[in-house]
């Protein structure tokens, strides 16, 4: 699950720099051509290699290489967390990270997917809410106190979800509308990386209390 996050944080990252290049006042000089995409990636990877200003332009290729496939596993994930809620990365097996980690396996195929799944399985958003508790922690990189598991474990419990995961999902149920009439959302629509932001600003809200 740790590679999980660290994908979705970094897919965070990129975009939440995007937005702020986007803003004239903190933009830095473009060079001639460059745009606010590849300036957002080359800032972040002179951040995380410290032989980046050193690296010929073909070990650059292959760091910008590095992050395009680890920022579309990032936006995949975030994809699922948007349709079934944050637990969709704590319970999902290995067989789900060979699906994602697929470069031939397109956001639109995992739309279409995450349709199909939500329509003939509708309890699966359920089931994700109730695991989701993890997931926030490895995001803000808190470790939850005793207290906190306690109130999780005895919610589970109060909702019967290991039973549930345990006994397996009900069988394919009839979807209440026909397929020919599902509209699978543009993942430009969606705000995939909000939950996010609301995890980190939960994170600092607990790092640094209001005084009073």
């Amino acid at each position: 699950m740790q590679r999980r996050v660290l994908r979705m944080r970094l897919y965070h990252w990129y975009m939440e720099l995007q937005k702020e290049l986007k803003v004239p006042e903190k933009r830095p000089a473009l060079r001639r051509g460059e745009k606010i995409q590849t300036k957002a990636i080359d800032m972040i990877l002179k951040d995380s290699y410290l032989d980046w200003e050193g690296a010929s332009d073909l070990e650059k290729k292959s760091y910008r290489d590095e992050f395009h496939r680890n920022k579309d596993v990032g936006l995949k994930w975030c994809t699922l967390v948007q349709y079934f809620g944050e637990g969709i990365a704590v319970i999902c097996g290995k067989e789900m990270d060979l699906i994602i980690n697929d470069t031939k396996f397109k956001p639109k195929s995992l739309h279409a997917l995450a349709t199909f799944v939500l329509n003939f399985y509708p309890d699966v958003p359920h089931i994700c809410r109730l695991f989701g508790f993890p997931l926030k922690f490895f995001i803000q990189d808190i470790g939850a106190g005793p207290d906190e598991y306690h109130n999780w474990q005895h919610s589970l419990d109060q909702e019967g979800a290991i039973i549930m995961v345990n006994s397996g999902l009900k069988g394919p149920q009839v979807p209440s509308e026909p397929p020919s009439t599902w509209i699978v959302p543009d993942c430009l629509e969606m705000d995939l990386t909000g939950f996010i932001r609301g995890v980190l600003k939960d994170r600092r809200r607990r790092l640094y209390p209001a005084p009073g």
